[in-house]
């Protein structure tokens, strides 16, 4: 069930003493501004933590569906080659060999299909909620844009929490059981703590690690890839060289495989992820310089 803004900043603040303690909840309109502003970033940092828990969650399940794929096909080839080449060894063999190529074969199917375009935008929207919720926080403890222009910024960020878990309304399912962590709020209180505490962690912390992290990723599957393809080619002129026909077999696996490796790179985006993490730290860094 969806609670309400009430509900949730009560569960929130019970036992934290965060912010405004000893209040009854009758509502907004009867708090003060400061309690307001307090309770309205408390509310928007607990469904912070909670939707990038979920974000979190579906992006994992996401990759681990996208890594079983790879390896079912990758099993369905080699094993559908092994039964055939094991024919005249053992019928029974054989045949359980091309039994399991079919069931790898049916399982990647169902495995893909749910992977479909609505878990990628389920987790993609998601995301966007957990780090609109999180820009919201930030920009309203540094005091920065809409928020410096109001006179009461408190019903400003509730208003903007609101707009964003409403546009998830129909997510909400990914986060039950799931409540907001012990992570504190940051300590931003002006522009130069938002760029100590916001901007040079993400540098620091995410976006270089990360674009090395990607690369290193990139390069790996692009060389297991290299040697693949090498082997085909070695496979198939031994095949005519030694008049193998068995050998031969084996060069579509090895092709499989390999497009089987650069498809699951070009699904995770990789080489976007390493160019978007290496260029948005000279963008934010060249932003900051400045003050």
């Amino acid at each position: 069930a969806v609670t309400s803004p009430a509900e949730d900043l009560f569960a929130f603040t019970q036992g934290r003493g965060t912010v405004c303690s000893g209040w009854a909840i009758r509502g907004w309109a009867r708090m003060d501004r400061e309690c307001v502003a307090g309770n309205a970033v408390a509310t928007a940092w607990a469904h912070h933590r909670v939707w990038s828990q979920a974000s979190g969650r579906m992006k994992s399940r996401i990759q681990r569906l996208r890594r079983l794929t790879l390896a079912l096909v990758i099993g369905t080839a080699i094993l559908a080659v092994s039964a055939e080449q094991t024919a005249d060894l053992s019928l029974q063999v054989s045949q359980g060999l091309a039994g399991s190529a079919a069931v790898t074969a049916g399982l990647a199917t169902i495995v893909q299909r749910r992977l479909g375009s609505d878990s990628l935008r389920a987790w993609t929207r998601s995301r966007s909620a957990s780090e609109g919720l999180k820009g919201e926080v930030y920009s309203f403890l540094a005091g920065g844009g809409e928020y410096a222009r109001v006179d009461d910024p408190g019903q400003v960020l509730h208003a903007a929490t609101e707009e964003i878990l409403e546009a998830v309304g129909d997510l909400q399912r990914h986060t039950l059981g799931r409540r907001s962590d012990e992570v504190a709020l940051p300590a931003v209180h002006d522009l130069d703590s938002y760029i100590a505490n916001r901007v040079d962690p993400q540098i620091t912390r995410c976006y270089r690690p990360n674009a090395a992290r990607y690369d290193g990723l990139v390069r790996r599957c692009r060389l297991a890839g290299t040697a693949l393809g090498v082997t085909a080619v070695v496979l198939a002129g031994l095949s005519v060289a030694l008049s193998l026909p068995s050998l031969s077999a084996w060069v579509p696996v090895a092709t499989t495989v390999a497009a089987s490796v650069g498809a699951y790179v070009a699904a995770d985006r990789y080489d976007y992820l390493v160019i978007e993490s290496c260029v948005l730290p000279s963008a934010l860094t060249i932003c900051a310089s400045p003050f």
